[in-house]
């Protein structure tokens, strides 16, 4: 089975765009060969069949970079550990610290609205709330007068009136 490769990744190859592969595959004009797929339509060309110098500029594209963790690249690379990894490793550890507070703040707040939540549902009663202490020796007002109630009770009520 031939490895097939992209337009895109040949287009890049060859530094010309996917619309010129395109046309050159419309005018069979197009120097390399390639397979278009039944099912989709679409045009895959064979890496085996490209010229070596193509062949190598795709494989370079293609190609991924191995990348080593912050703690391999610490343990096996001296230049890293001594000068980008300090930096990156001051970097990780404020994130840490970052996320930790945040988490700490957001934990601090569910647990104070769980609170709220259980004191508006459940409210704790005590004999304050239904009754309350006087001073036998002083004459005060613990209710509205006869006047306020009048006037309350007037400005509820509305006198008809007609329109004309």
């Amino acid at each position: 089975m031939p490895t097939l490769i992209k337009p895109g990744v040949l287009a890049k190859a060859l530094n010309v765009t996917t619309n010129a592969l395109r046309k050159r595959r419309m005018r069979d004009s197009d120097p390399y060969d390639y397979l278009i797929d039944s099912t989709t339509g679409r045009a895959n060309y064979i890496l085996e069949e490209l010229p070596e110098s193509v062949r190598t500029n795709v494989e370079k594209i293609t190609k991924r970079g191995t990348n080593r963790s912050h703690e391999q690249a610490m343990k096996e690379d001296w230049k890293y550990a001594n000068t980008l990894g300090k930096a990156n490793a001051r970097r990780i550890k404020i994130h840490e610290d970052e996320v930790a507070e945040k988490a700490k703040l957001q934990r601090e707040k569910e647990e104070r609205a769980a609170l709220m939540m259980k004191a508006r549902r459940d409210p704790k009663r005590i004999e304050r709330d239904y009754c309350f202490w006087t001073n036998a020796h002083e004459i005060t007002n613990y209710w509205d007068s006869i006047e306020d109630y009048e006037r309350y009770k007037n400005k509820k009520k509305k006198k008809f009136q007609g329109y004309y």
